[in-house]
């Protein structure tokens, strides 16, 4: 976070973006269902939580201090911060596993279900149950948590699989605390339609998609 604010006056002054997006900052797998070298970040564990490579050792501040001072730098340039939030998974041995195991779908055998798209299985993810309304009460709680950490918005990955009462419980709750933040819909792999309903009655404000193209 330190080492990208030294960076902000380039790219907010000079290059002119008004938009800081940044990849999923959440804990992930290190050792077992490690997708790849580094790991994805979207394998979350902690939704709330902070990736602690991304902050400097020291006694005198958390992570979330410091991931403060990033929102702050980039508020003082009169920019907005985004962040990238998966709420259709966590990672696998996600602290949810242990506390709230009905929160995901299981198969005829008991198992984590695992998601994907365009025929793909993301073995290091597990899916949640989206249909859950106690569920939509927690996620709600976690987009409030980083918009009272300085973030502007939210670019929502594989939203189109979240059902569409979902996201508008979710995205009422947040804008009764917070009106101005912005959700962006990830609709690739997604049906047009979906697409289309989330933007007209699911409350989201933009989306992106390969079907646009």
């Amino acid at each position: 976070f330190r080492d990208l604010i030294k960076h902000l006056p380039h790219i907010i002054d000079t290059l002119g973006c008004k938009i800081i997006h940044l990849l999923p900052i959440n804990p992930t797998p290190t050792t077992m269902a490690r997708m790849g070298r580094f790991g994805s970040p979207y394998a979350a564990l902690d939704l709330t939580g902070i990736d602690p490579a991304l902050v400097e050792f020291e006694h005198k501040t958390t992570a979330v201090d410091q991931f403060c001072e990033l929102s702050d730098a980039i508020h003082q340039r009169r920019a907005k911060l985004i962040i990238d939030l998966a709420i259709n998974h966590t990672g696998w041995g996600s602290w949810l596993h242990t506390q709230h195991p009905e929160w995901y779908v299981k198969d005829a055998g008991g198992n984590f279900v695992s998601p994907g798209a365009w025929g793909v299985t993301w073995g290091d993810l597990s899916e949640l149950n989206t249909h859950l309304p106690d569920l939509w009460e927690y996620l709600a709680g976690v987009f409030i948590t980083w918009c009272q950490r300085g973030v502007d918005g939210f670019r929502c990955d594989a939203g189109y699989k979240i059902p569409m009462e979902a996201w508008r419980y979710i995205i009422s709750r947040v804008h009764s605390k917070f009106p101005e933040a912005f959700f962006l819909l990830e609709g690739l792999g997604g049906s047009y339609e979906a697409t289309e309903n989330l933007l007209t009655h699911g409350r989201m404000q933009f989306a992106y998609s390969e079907l646009f193209q």
